[in-house]
């Protein structure tokens, strides 16, 4: 209800749903299972590519599963990066989880939250093969690191071919 202090009646009277998400605990079977710690905030806990062998043109789309192992303060986004022997940046996909839905912030402690990324393969792609790099990071630019000091997870290798 919209009210003025002092004024005796409400001015307006807006419903409003709260609807919460839909947690799971498990990682899908069909996932690559992983156990990859980044900043000792979240888990990187599996993933499933849809197609390793792709064309220019073709769009990669890539299945996340992540863990929360703490409460966080920060929305954390997620970065995908499609990336060349040379390291040259093929694709990416940047944002906070689920299509914008679950920010790091709303995840429970132990939850699995799946986030599904498209890339699309440019169509000038040069046949070769590329690194899906993975990882989290703080939009104002600090990313979440890996035990090892890894700003990243490489989770798989995928052809571009002719």
């Amino acid at each position: 209800a919209l009210a003025v202090p002092g004024c005796a009646e409400a001015l307006a009277t807006i419903p409003l749903t709260v609807q919460s998400p839909v947690r799971g605990w498990a990682v899908p079977d069909d996932f690559v299972q992983l156990d990859v710690t980044l900043g000792d905030k979240a888990r990187l806990a599996g993933y499933r590519i849809d197609d390793e062998v792709l064309a220019a043109g073709d769009s990669l789309s890539l299945h996340l599963a992540w863990q929360a192992l703490a409460e966080m303060d920060t929305s954390y986004w997620v970065f995908v990066h499609v990336v060349g022997a040379d390291g040259r940046l093929l694709g990416q996909s940047d944002g906070e989880p689920a299509g914008w839905t679950r920010p790091t912030t709303g995840w429970a402690v132990g939850e699995v939250i799946l986030d599904e990324r498209a890339i699309l393969i440019p169509q000038a792609a040069v046949p070769s093969r590329y690194e899906v790099r993975v990882g989290l990071y703080d939009p104002r630019g600090v990313r979440l690191l890996t035990p090892d000091g890894q700003d990243g997870v490489v989770v798989r290798a995928v052809q571009v071919g002719e």
